[in-house]
């Protein structure tokens, strides 16, 4: 199960990608980004050898997880084009870094990756004793391709076999209860962040418990930033970190 897209849909992708990015940065913006993609793509078919682009994850594991997938191919209404922002999947190393730096108890702990993609932060996530861990994601085409990685991934470092993924978009997203470990790898815009926020407040509200926010690529962590139920406790132009006030 893969994005194998054919003429007609790289047509109606680029298509959608374009609207998308008119809508976000306006027509002079969208010239000059569409120009430098086609240069660096255009060099990257010149220069990449096929075996080269052989994810080592995914060569291990049997599983899809490596492959760049724009947002104009995938089954997102053009309505939400403007807020999501493509799938691209996390390096290991340093997401097992930043998991292990954590101060928490893996095992007192569900993981939740909103924007969860083809699931390779959810596979990752197995190897730590997370009570559980959950993906949410708003294409079915991406859950489809998680469901199935989760399926064929097998490895004899898990700590954690308690895997879902569900289609929810993150602006419907309620956190489920029991402490918390939510990360997000750069899925959607500032409005879209923002309404995740005053969900994640709200169900503070209700059920007072330990609740971390790893937020990788954070190019819209405004939302967070000024929210007062959170403190940064890691700052970097990589990935920041949040823990609830008050637990």
């Amino acid at each position: 199960m893969s994005f194998d897209l054919t003429t007609v849909d790289k047509i109606a992708s680029l298509r959608r990608d374009t609207i998308r990015k008119f809508r976000q940065v306006g027509l002079l913006r969208t010239l000059d980004h569409g120009a430098r993609k086609f240069v660096r793509d255009l060099k990257n078919s010149l220069t990449s050898h096929p075996a080269s682009r052989v994810d080592p994850f995914d060569l291990k594991h049997g599983t899809d997880t490596a492959r760049i997938v724009s947002v104009g191919a995938l089954d997102i209404r053009d309505n939400d084009l403007e807020h999501s922002n493509r799938y691209e999947a996390v390096v290991p190393l340093v997401f097992n870094r930043i998991m292990v730096e954590l101060p928490i108890r893996h095992q007192d702990f569900t993981f939740v990756d909103i924007g969860c993609g083809k699931g390779r932060a959810l596979l990752l996530a197995s190897t730590f004793a997370f009570r559980k861990i959950v993906g949410i994601d708003i294409s079915q085409q991406l859950i489809d391709i998680a469901l199935h990685n989760i399926a064929v991934y097998h490895d004899g470092v898990m700590r954690c076999r308690d895997i879902e993924a569900r289609c929810v978009d993150g602006r419907n997203f309620v956190p489920p209860p029991g402490d918390l470990v939510l990360y997000l790898n750069n899925p959607f815009d500032e409005q879209v962040m923002a309404a995740l926020v005053d969900s994640v407040e709200q169900s503070l509200q209700v059920d007072q418990r330990k609740l971390f926010v790893v937020y990788q690529r954070p190019m819209h962590r405004a939302p967070w930033d000024r929210s007062t139920a959170f403190r940064q406790v890691h700052s970097s132009t990589r990935y920041v970190v949040y823990e609830n006030i008050g637990s």
